[in-house]
């Protein structure tokens, strides 16, 4: 979603706060010259967002990536417990034709 598009807002999320939660919320949103609901979604949703990033992205040390480069441009060769795998891996593709 751009911008300039505003999704429709058909949803709704109950919660339950404490009153010193909710009048921290309402003040906050009061200072940033929004309503309580849209200063409450959008905080939420940027929090969300970084929550989600955090755990699909991968993240390597230097070492860590130069290592992994490494054995993508120079690859081990497979072992006999691989090379069995493959040859069961065929004959199970050879079997469902």
């Amino acid at each position: 979603m751009s911008a300039g598009t505003a999704a429709r807002k058909d949803t709704r999320l109950d919660l339950r706060l404490s009153h010193d939660e909710k009048r921290l919320l309402e003040e906050a949103a009061a200072f940033a010259g929004t309503t309580t609901s849209a200063f409450v979604v959008q905080t939420v949703t940027e929090r969300a967002r970084e929550v989600v990033q955090r755990h699909r992205a991968l993240e390597l040390s230097t070492a860590e990536s130069h290592a992994f480069v490494e054995r993508l441009l120079a690859p081990e060769e497979p072992n006999e417990a691989l090379r069995n795998a493959v040859k069961r891996y065929g004959a199970r593709l050879d079997t469902s034709r």
